[in-house]
């Protein structure tokens, strides 16, 4: 999926700057998202249970309390490391590196 938007967003004018570092870096890097899939997974978990967080303080105020702040981030992470893991291979979101 990941390589298909490469793809398509590179046939738009312009945009060969943007996809061909891009597509290089997730070849070539040793931190690529492609050589470690859990890992890229678990922090973008993680990013999701802070940016969920962020939104909810910014819409319902502050915490009562901070267990219940990272409940609210666990259960927010949880699920998206829960659907990410369920659909990485099936949908083929990130290849393996080669």
């Amino acid at each position: 999926m990941l390589d298909d938007l490469l793809g398509l967003v590179g046939e738009m004018p312009g945009a060969a700057r943007v996809v061909q570092p891009l597509d290089r870096f997730l070849a070539t890097s040793p931190i690529s998202p492609r050589r470690h899939r859990l890992i890229f997974g678990l922090l973008a978990a993680a990013l999701a249970g802070l940016a969920f967080d962020a939104w909810h303080a910014i819409v319902e105020g502050p915490w009562a309390s901070l267990p219940v702040l990272i409940l609210f981030a666990a259960l927010a992470g949880g699920g998206v490391l829960a659907i990410y893991l369920l659909t990485l291979v099936p949908l083929r979101l990130i290849r393996p590196a080669s």
